[in-house]
């Protein structure tokens, strides 16, 4: 999950050139969403 979170990261970084704070904010966003998702979904 990780692995994929920042690969999509860096992907948005090039496409965009998003700020690397930007960057973090989405990450822990993602980390967060996982499980409450997952939990939803189970």
């Amino acid at each position: 999950m990780t692995l994929t979170v920042g690969l999509v990261g860096c992907l948005f970084n090039k496409m965009i050139g998003m700020h690397s704070g930007v960057q973090f904010m989405g990450y822990y966003v993602a980390v967060l969403s996982v499980p409450a998702l997952l939990a939803l979904g189970g």
